[in-house]
């Protein structure tokens, strides 16, 4: 199927009807998943997990099926400055959480304190991201300094 609006920038209806259809359809499936590993509230948690899950279903469908008739693809994205600060603040946050992430393990195995799998990868995934997002200011605003 080839875009037709191309040159209004508007996607057809169906366009935005198979997206949300896809956001359902993955939100429920998510929350499906999720209620069948907790039993002791399945109901509970398939609400929660398809909530949850629902916005990031719908961009990711909007990403897929809506975006290639209201996007235009920049040829030449990849020479941009903003692209280049991108990728610089990305390979300096990648080495400061290899960093952060080896004196983390340092302070927990002298300290003997127990933190579960999860929390730490939550907090990666925070500073990671956070990293990259000061990172990335700091570049923009040398640039235009």
């Amino acid at each position: 199927m080839t875009p037709t609006t191309q040159v209004t920038g508007r996607a057809p209806v169906g366009a935005y009807v198979r997206m949300l259809a896809t956001a359902l359809v993955g939100a429920a499936a998510v929350g499906g998943i999720a209620s069948l590993t907790r039993p002791e509230n399945p109901w509970l948690a398939f609400a929660v997990f398809a909530g949850c899950t629902l916005a990031p279903m719908a961009m990711l469908g909007w990403f897929v099926i809506v975006s290639r008739y209201t996007v235009t693809v920049e040829p030449h994205a990849e020479d941009g400055v903003e692209h280049r600060w991108y990728e610089q603040a990305a390979c300096g946050a990648f080495h400061d959480i290899i960093t952060m992430g080896g004196i983390a393990l340092l302070v927990l195995s002298v300290s003997r304190l127990e933190v579960t799998g999860s929390t730490v990868l939550l907090w990666m995934l925070i500073l990671a991201a956070a990293d990259v997002a000061v990172r990335y200011q700091v570049l923009k605003r040398r640039a235009v300094q």
